[in-house]
């Protein structure tokens, strides 16, 4: 049998729940190797070995089990790899894999030596490889394993996941608790159906809300304070901003009049207090079709500048032209048609027209404009794909809460604009009343007394 058909057989069985088919299968290989008198290599050995750590008393009796694993192991070729070394903690970390160690060892031992000697063979430890032992020190609750095993992923910088920190709240010591509970407060996603379970057994009193004008309401007329919008720190804020100026200056060394442009412009946004960037030329050139590389709609630019207009009364912000500050390169404006230049003197009177120079790439300014004022709000349809690299580690958040996308009707009559969320969805903590929020949905959420 080939190795991809018997992952793909595996695969298979497992998503019919029909893993009692699998075992004459894994049997049929081993009997096949034995039969040419050849050890499994480490691919046969690791699917067989990964297969192997998700049977239990369903599909198979203890003893069958342990004979089989024997079988398996010493079957297999040297030297082991590390997912060889990774399937036999999931293999130990199941069910009956803790009961065969548990019989003739200490657990926590077995598993802290043979963490050891993965590193001693060179290979590095990742979230992977402590999934399963988290796992099996919740169903276990085995404290002091998984308060080791806590230890040596900060150690090592590797990034425990929330599920996982959630487990680990079982253990009730004061001052390791409050780490976890710490470590829950800076992830940043909505927490899943099992974690909340978890947690309502961990945590006595809870009481649910939703949120209404960035404050969660609870159901007896409680509010909590406003949610805080999502910032980027100061120091990956600077970082980000010192990298699109290095990028602009290298561009710009035969051209020192550009640079020179720049830096005027880094200095005139600073006087301004903008909410709304505009990328013109990608707004003008949105759903144009064969004519999306000619001149740009002024008037669907129009369209868009109107609606954040209404965003600004709404808000009950004081509207003025500096409160949208919109990008166009200067070959825009230097081709403009008859019936254009009631949109552009419209443009002209509600917002901050900056015209680029030729030899920059206009995104530079707006991106540059969009993230150095942290409470504006960049209007495109650009993925920002090409920025990936300048918003580093931060860019899917930054986008998802800096970035409005817009719809155009077939008219071309009127725009939606998609407003993000106002406030930052992830756990928060009120040391005040000693409660721990914790967001189930974008608007829903959980609080919890700690």
């Amino acid at each position: 049998m080939k190795l991809s058909q018997l992952r793909s057989t595996f695969d298979t069985l497992q998503k019919a729940n029909t893993l009692e088919d699998y075992i004459p299968i894994m049997m049929e290989v081993i009997e096949e190797h034995n039969d040419r008198k050849e050890k499994l290599s480490v691919e046969f050995g690791n699917s067989l070995f990964h297969s192997l750590s998700f049977l239990d008393e369903k599909v198979i009796t203890y003893n069958d089990w342990v004979e089989l694993f024997n079988i398996i192991k010493d079957l297999i070729k040297d030297p082991w790899d590390f997912t060889t070394f990774n399937n036999l903690i999931k293999i130990y970390c199941s069910e009956f894999g803790f009961r065969f160690i548990s019989t003739k060892n200490d657990f926590e031992e077995f598993i802290i030596n043979h963490i050891m000697k993965m590193e001693i063979y060179g290979f590095e430890l990742k979230m992977k490889t402590f999934l399963p032992i988290f796992n099996i020190c919740y169903i276990k609750s085995i404290s002091s394993l998984a308060k080791n095993c806590y230890l040596t992923c900060k150690v090592r910088n590797i990034k425990i996941k929330t599920e996982q920190l959630v487990k680990m709240l079982f253990i009730k010591e004061s001052i390791f608790r409050s780490n976890i509970i710490h470590d829950i407060v800076n992830t940043d996603e909505v927490f899943s159906q099992e974690s909340i379970s978890i947690m309502r057994d961990c945590f006595s009193n809870s009481k649910n809300g939703t949120i209404k004008e960035n404050v969660i309401q609870y159901s007896k007329k409680e509010f909590s304070d406003p949610l805080e919008k999502f910032r980027i720190n100061a120091e990956s804020h600077n970082k980000i901003l010192d990298t699109i100026r290095a990028h602009v200056n290298s561009i710009t060394r035969s051209r020192k009049s550009n640079w020179e442009i720049y830096n005027n412009f880094i200095k005139f946004i600073k006087t301004i207090n903008y909410k709304f960037v505009l990328d013109a030329a990608n707004i003008g050139r949105f759903e144009q079709g064969k004519k999306s590389d000619k001149n740009l709609n002024f008037k669907q630019i129009r369209l868009v500048v109107e609606k954040c207009i209404d965003e600004l009364s709404k808000s009950k912000e004081i509207i003025k032209p500096e409160k949208i500050i919109l990008f166009l390169n200067e070959n825009h404006l230097k081709r403009i048609s008859a019936f254009e230049r009631s949109d552009i003197q419209f443009l002209k009177e509600n917002t901050i027209i900056y015209e680029t120079p030729r030899g920059i790439d206009d995104d530079l300014f707006w991106l540059y404009a969009a993230v150095f004022n942290q409470d504006s709000l960049l209007v495109t349809s650009d993925e920002l794909r090409n920025h990936t690299h300048t918003i580093n580690g931060n860019f899917m958040k930054w986008k998802k809460y800096n970035r409005i996308t817009f719809k155009v009707n077939k008219s071309k009559t009127n725009v939606t604009l998609n407003i993000p969320l106002l406030y930052e969805v992830k756990p928060f903590i009120d040391r005040r009343f000693n409660e721990l929020s914790i967001p189930i949905s974008e608007c829903e959420w959980i609080t919890f007394e700690i």
